[in-house]
């Protein structure tokens, strides 16, 4: 009897830990699922001007809302970097949304990452993957 209980409990010990490793797993995935929805992408960054870009990117989290963005700028020459803050910028029923950079140098590649925080939201989200482009001279 003694020894029936033991495989008993092995058995239904083996099989919590079988049954919680599939749970944890299908949990991650729904996680790294959940964070790629709100983490917004850079779609597209061209050159608009001899001292200007338009940065469009996506957000799928707050579709047809005006959201607040952060953009991070990288001169790839000099290696400076530097934030600028946009406020109510209005994304579409796609959650498609643009912003138009000014005062930069002519003849120099820049790289730039979203961050973006949306009307009930307390932080920023993550900062989306780097774009680059070479202003035109």
């Amino acid at each position: 009897m003694l020894k029936s209980l033991k495989k008993i409990l092995l058995f239904s010990a083996v099989l919590f830990l079988l049954l919680g490793i599939g749970t944890a797993s299908a949990h991650s995935k729904d996680k790294s699922s959940e964070n790629e929805s709100s983490k917004p992408k850079i779609e597209k960054v061209e050159s608009h001007n001899t001292h200007s870009a338009v940065i469009k990117f996506k957000y799928k989290k707050d579709k047809g809302e005006k959201v607040n963005v952060k953009v991070k700028i990288i001169n790839k020459k000099t290696g400076e970097k530097e934030t600028k803050k946009f406020k109510k910028v209005k994304l579409n029923c796609d959650g498609k949304g643009e912003i138009k950079l000014d005062c930069l140098k002519m003849g120099v590649k820049y790289c730039f990452k979203v961050k973006v925080k949306g009307p009930c939201d307390c932080d920023y989200s993550c900062n989306s993957k780097c774009k680059c482009v070479t202003v035109d001279p």
